[in-house]
């Protein structure tokens, strides 16, 4: 099975892999008026069982290295279990509710406003 391996600062962090769907890695740098920090996450979906996996979330700092290496092995050997499993449907539920939730306060702002 073909994975992916992670090592930062040369340690090595995590081995991900899926029989089938998505194992992605992301790096992200957020500023704003709270924070100023940088992110590396390495996640993915199972689309047999449409779980969304999460390996990794790692607050990161400047001089850090990361590697991320394609390796080859057995179907699940050396292959590391997700920190965090969640079903898509909790996903869905969670965008849903976030998007009933602006609903009410774009309506309360619109009628504040005679608009509707």
């Amino acid at each position: 099975m073909i994975a992916i391996q992670v090592k930062i600062n040369k340690q090595k962090v995590v081995i991900a892999a899926v029989e089938q769907g998505v194992v992605s890695c992301t790096l992200d740098r957020i500023i704003d008026s709270k924070r100023d920090q940088i992110n590396f996450r390495l996640g993915g979906l199972n689309s047999i069982n449409n779980e969304i996996y999460d390996w990794l979330l790692s607050s990161l700092a400047i001089g850090d290295k990361i590697e991320i290496q394609i390796i080859d092995t057995a179907v699940g050997q050396d292959i590391d279990k997700p920190v965090e499993t969640r079903k898509v449907e909790e996903l869905d539920d969670a965008i849903l509710e976030s998007k009933k939730k602006s609903y009410l306060l774009l309506k309360k702002e619109l009628e504040d406003r005679k608009l509707i």
